[in-house]
């Protein structure tokens, strides 16, 4: 049986999966960016969603 994909950001339901699937089908990944623009409009919840206690964004532009 398969694994669920690995959420790389809690607040916005974004996996490792996502990243990997936007840069084989354009050439790069906006997650980041999509990321930081969620949370300008809707604000994040990382310090009780993420398990590691912080943003994840250090993380997703880690894997970009």
């Amino acid at each position: 049986m398969k694994s669920p994909p690995a959420p790389v950001c809690y607040c916005f339901n974004l996996t490792e999966e996502d990243i990997k699937s936007e840069i084989r089908e354009t050439g790069k990944s906006t997650i980041s960016q999509r990321i930081r623009d969620a949370i300008k409009s809707q604000g994040c919840d990382c310090k009780t969603k993420n398990p590691l206690g912080h943003c994840c964004l250090e993380y997703v532009e880690a894997l970009e």
